[in-house]
């Protein structure tokens, strides 16, 4: 497969398998399909990913958060707030338990989404979404399966990854009616 030089080929291959799982769980992806985007995008992502300076990982977090995204890239939009809550955590989780080499509860693996990290809203945002913040990126969940996950990259916000929720309205939709109420 020659997918990585960084990552040993059967850790790869693990992560292929439990990855197609994943997709073909949330109805993403069949065997029918092929599996030629998935190995696209995880040969180009691991083409390019570097061991971390330190830790127990495999690859960097930014490469890790870059499979994630690849992996919310091939899943079909969802319809609400809970079942795209659940895509990204499921995501996460897939990624990390292959990459990160960390159990769930030790520091440096990247968690996805949780409660206590729910911002409470202020005037300036619509109900509509909910944003968790974490230490260096935001993700913002619509209430209609819209995701965006915000980076902060020298102090201000960009957007790293944008998926319309079931209904092709987004994040900044939802949050631009928000302010229209």
């Amino acid at each position: 497969m020659e997918a990585s030089r960084v990552v040993p080929e059967p850790v790869v291959v693990q992560f292929m398998l439990c990855a197609f799982e994943f997709l073909e769980s949330q109805g993403s992806i069949a065997l029918s399909d092929g599996l030629g985007p998935l190995v696209s995008m995880v040969r180009d992502v691991l083409s390019k990913a570097e061991p971390p300076s330190d830790g127990p990982s495999w690859i960097r977090a930014r490469d890790r958060a870059e499979l994630v995204i690849g992996l919310l890239r091939l899943c079909d939009e969802r319809a609400s707030a809970g079942a795209a809550f659940r895509l990204v955590n499921g995501a996460v989780e897939v990624v990390e338990d292959h990459f990160s080499r960390l159990s769930r509860d030790e520091d440096g693996r990247m968690g996805g989404p949780e409660e206590r990290f729910r911002v409470k809203r202020d005037a300036s945002m619509s109900s509509r979404v909910a944003m968790y913040r974490h230490r260096l990126h935001a993700t913002l969940i619509g209430e209609n399966g819209a995701l965006e996950i915000r980076a902060l990259v020298n102090g201000e916000w960009m957007t790293a990854f944008c998926k319309p929720g079931a209904d092709w309205k987004t994040v900044d939709d939802l949050l631009g009616e928000g302010a229209n109420r």
